[in-house]
């Protein structure tokens, strides 16, 4: 055998050699996988293997899990979103506010159904309503000042509301409107007194400017009074119509006065009060109202230093201004008109709450719509002047809660309700519940 044939043939066999271990490594390989076939079936089954495939897809339905999971997320963020909108429904909308009130006639004092009522601003028609039976109307408005409110009917004299604040999220009584029937026009005259709201004493050398309108306060004086030694005023060949009075004197806050004028008649015992200037940190509340009822009280309770005891100020335990509870009953006036006063000397950390009491008929009537027509007013006092103005709310009771002052804050309350024997003054607290209740204070008080 020749060198090149020597050398074909162990090319061909080094071929060979490769071939069958090619083929070999490929059997161990088909082996393999038949043995990991054969734990759960028989080599025939390669196809058996393919299963683990199948696994491999319900390994990928761990996919439904994570849908799950999306389907649970979008659970959660349903749940958060009618939550948030359920709270801010049920929670006072502050982008709103009401004002509302109701009209008597000035003569008879009885609710006049039917006048039509029209809210402007800026010259601008906004709002119209109608008074209802019991001579009541209210409206929702935008947060914003000098609203003006125009009174129509026909067989009536109109009047005009000036300068009505609307705030969001609190419902503001305006001041009994006394609309004068046409059989009133013509000129008439007004007289009346203005007294001290500490002393009760007649305020000597007052003057009081009178503007028309409902609380007019600025603008063209129509006529003007000095008060005589005795707080004595009067104006006469005076248009019928509705005014309002400045009141100004030395040593004293100037404050407004509501009064009408009926033609061919005097109008007499429309009273005013004016309160002495006050110290730095001081607080006054001065109660007034119209000729019924009779008595209408002060109550105001409040915090005791160092204590968790509450103090009562009222016609029976006037309080003290040198001492607990450093606030005190300046004036109780128990036939018509007030002024009844109650002054904070020194206010104490914590919550004070005042309320207006009808003792002429909490004992009497069940129910009572006497105070709501009384054109009764609450005027807040500091050392820089006048700070809020409180009508009494045109619904029945005997128990009229105003407001309650905690530091700076003073928050309008206004609510109703009745009360026979007992004076029952309860907390107005954020989650509804009494958390500090004057309730012990207000019962079995003694005869007046």
């Amino acid at each position: 055998m020749g060198m090149k044939e020597k050398f074909r043939f162990k090319s061909v066999f080094i071929a060979l050699m490769v071939v069958l271990i090619m083929m070999f490594a490929q059997g161990c390989n088909t082996f393999t996988t038949s043995s990991g076939s054969d734990n759960t079936t028989n080599d025939d089954g390669t196809d058996t293997g393919t299963g683990t495939d199948t696994d491999t897809d319900t390994d990928t339905g761990t996919g439904t899990d994570t849908d799950t999971d999306t389907d649970t997320d979008t659970g959660t963020d349903t749940g958060t979103d009618t939550g948030t909108d359920t709270g801010t429904d049920t929670g006072t909308d502050t982008t709103i506010g009401t004002i509302s009130g109701n009209v008597l006639d000035a003569s008879t004092a009885l609710p006049v159904e039917g006048v039509t009522v029209s809210v402007s601003l800026d010259g601008a028609s906004v709002s119209q309503a109608t008074t209802d039976s019991q001579g009541a109307y209210s409206f929702t408005l935008d947060p914003d000042s000098g609203y003006m409110v125009d009174f129509s009917k026909t067989g009536y004299i109109s009047a005009t509301y000036y300068n009505v604040d609307v705030v969001g999220g609190l419902d503001i009584y305006l001041s009994v409107v006394l609309q004068i029937a046409d059989s009133f026009a013509g000129t008439g005259s007004i007289s009346g007194n203005i007294y001290d709201a500490v002393t009760g004493d007649a305020v000597d050398g007052a003057t009081i400017n009178f503007r028309s309108g409902i609380n007019s306060t600025s603008g063209t004086t129509v006529a003007t009074a000095t008060t005589t030694s005795a707080g004595y005023y009067d104006v006469t060949d005076l248009e019928a119509g509705n005014y309002t009075g400045e009141v100004s004197a030395s040593g004293y806050v100037t404050s407004y006065l509501y009064v009408v004028c009926l033609g061919n008649t005097t109008t007499a015992e429309q009273d005013g009060t004016i309160t002495p200037l006050l110290a730095e940190g001081e607080i006054r509340i001065v109660l007034t109202w119209g000729a019924t009822p009779d008595d209408l009280d002060s109550h105001l309770t409040g915090p005791i230093s160092g204590s968790v005891d509450r103090f009562h100020v009222y016609w029976s335990n006037t309080g003290s201004q040198y001492d607990t509870p450093y606030a005190f009953l300046d004036l109780d006036d128990t036939y018509q008109y007030g002024p009844e006063t109650i002054t904070i000397v020194q206010q104490q950390e914590g919550m004070y709450r005042y309320s207006v009491h009808d003792f002429s008929n909490s004992w009497t009537d069940a129910t009572s719509s006497a105070m709501a027509n009384s054109s009764a007013q609450v005027n807040v006092y500091d050392d820089a002047g006048l700070i809020a103005t409180y009508n009494v709310p045109n619904n029945e009771g005997t128990l009229w809660t105003v407001f309650e002052l905690d530091g700076d804050t003073i928050t309008p309350i206004n609510t109703m309700t009745y009360e026979s024997d007992s004076t029952v003054i309860t907390a107005r607290a954020n989650d509804g519940v009494s958390t500090h209740s004057d309730a012990s204070l207000m019962v079995n008080l003694p005869a007046k």
